[in-house]
């Protein structure tokens, strides 16, 4: 199927642009991306709550093994509940970034962020492994906001010429997080108990939507030719 795709891919056409004049010594990267850093504060204010995002999906890699060892299911149920996940994810990235394009990737994103707290209140306080259905549902629509939404509305806040700075910076400033989150919400788990980690992502999913409501603004879109 991956394959596959790029057949479609190679079908898209690019609209005629055209050519942009190159600076004979264009900054360096580490110093634009200071100008941006420093100047850009609706930029940094996305790029904390993509921290956040990491953070608010950590639950997630736990729902399994929660329900394998608290409710004592069946490997045929656990298979038929990580089917449920994938089938969902499929539709929540279909409908939602038809949404985005209507909308706008942030609101989309705070409909994410509120799914992913809303999917760990449920593993939370579910009394039967049957509520993690509705957690999967939930967390599939919360990856997409999270992994998929947000490539979008990354390349919104420059111009064309310093989209691949934005670029850089997001995925740099975002893989700490990314790293950190899945080993620090498996030591809660170890240590403390699933219930700590499931609330951490309550908590950081109510953050995230809280910024992305009141704190990032949506960057002014290009118009399309």
């Amino acid at each position: 199927s991956f394959v596959i795709s790029f057949v479609f891919l190679s079908m898209n056409r690019e609209p005629d642009g055209h050519p942009r004049p190159i600076e004979s010594k264009p900054d360096g990267f580490w110093k634009k991306s200071q100008h941006i850093l420093k100047n850009n504060r609706n930029f940094v204010a996305f790029l904390a709550t993509r921290s956040l995002s990491q953070f608010a999906a950590v639950a997630f890699s736990f729902y399994i093994i929660y329900i394998v060892w608290t409710f004592d299911v069946s490997e045929t149920v656990a298979g038929l509940m990580t089917g449920v996940f994938m089938m969902s994810s499929i539709v929540a990235g279909l409908v939602m970034g038809r949404l985005a394009d209507r909308w706008s990737p942030r609101v989309v994103m705070i409909i994410g962020a509120l799914a992913a707290s809303l999917s760990a209140i449920l593993a939370l306080v579910a009394p039967s492994a049957n509520w993690f259905y509705a957690s999967f549902i939930l967390s599939s629509m919360a990856i997409v906001a999270i992994w998929t939404i947000p490539i979008p509305l990354t390349v919104q806040f420059g111009t064309e010429e310093e989209r691949p700075y934005y670029i850089g910076l997001s995925s740099t400033f975002t893989a700490p997080a990314a790293l950190l989150a899945p080993i620090i919400g498996g030591w809660l788990a170890d240590t403390v108990s699933f219930q700590a980690t499931f609330t951490i992502s309550i908590i950081c999913g109510l953050l995230m939507a809280a910024m992305l409501a009141f704190v990032v603004k949506d960057p002014p879109r290009e118009p399309v030719s």
